[in-house]
């Protein structure tokens, strides 16, 4: 779908979305911002059995709760297997991260055993990385406290660079001491399908899938 036609078909289904279906509202942004308004309309329109938004907006207020609770039902469901997809997204990232930086640690291990110097160059980055961070950090807190005054463009690249140190500071800690990314996300997955099945069979079944 051309972009113009993804802002077009978000913004339009926005007041519908936002009333009776608040949680799909976080998915219209992104790369799947066009497929994510699809399904919704197709739902719409398949519930109201007319395709203008303005209209179909009519079409539900005019609905029985009966009527309006098995649309809301499928767009609840459309929007539990946006979260579930996002989220095992940020779990596959996650175990890509924790599997780099297992090779790094391998690397690391086979230079120290052949008493290699380069072996040493994580643990340089990492004290490296960490002066910096507290430093600049430090600086900032300085300025902030007015103990020494700093010039506004240089304040601001300041606030840059510790932005981007800190970024440099979480991988070296993930590197020597491990991090809880994927086990967090683990476990976000699994309160996430618990309620999926929980839900079992009272969800209403969508023609097809976004995620194919």
């Amino acid at each position: 779908m051309p972009l113009p036609a993804i802002l077009v078909g978000a913004t339009t289904l926005l007041p519908i979305l936002a009333k009776y279906a608040p949680a799909l509202i976080g998915h219209l942004v992104g790369e799947r911002a066009g497929q994510v308004a699809e399904a919704a309309t197709q739902i719409i329109t398949e519930a109201t059995g007319v395709s203008d938004p303005a209209t179909a907006a009519s079409v539900l207020e005019g609905m029985t709760p009966e009527q309006l609770s098995i649309v809301q039902v499928q767009l609840a469901s459309l929007a539990a297997d946006l979260d579930k997809a996002r989220l095992q997204h940020e779990i596959n990232q996650a175990k890509i991260d924790l599997e780099n930086t297992q090779d790094a640690r391998r690397q690391t291990l086979e230079l120290a055993r052949m008493g290699s110097a380069l072996s040493w160059i994580p643990a340089f980055q990492t004290v490296a990385v960490t002066l910096g961070f507290f430093g600049v950090l430090f600086a900032l807190v300085l300025n902030i406290s007015g103990v020494n005054a700093l010039h506004e463009g240089f304040k601001d690249a300041l606030l840059i660079l510790l932005g981007a140190l800190a970024v440099e500071f979480r991988g070296a800690c993930q590197y020597w001491i491990g991090g809880s990314n994927a086990g967090g996300m683990a476990a976000k997955v699994g309160i996430q399908q618990a309620a999926s099945n929980q839900r079992g069979s009272t969800e209403p079944t969508r023609s097809r899938s976004i995620f194919s």
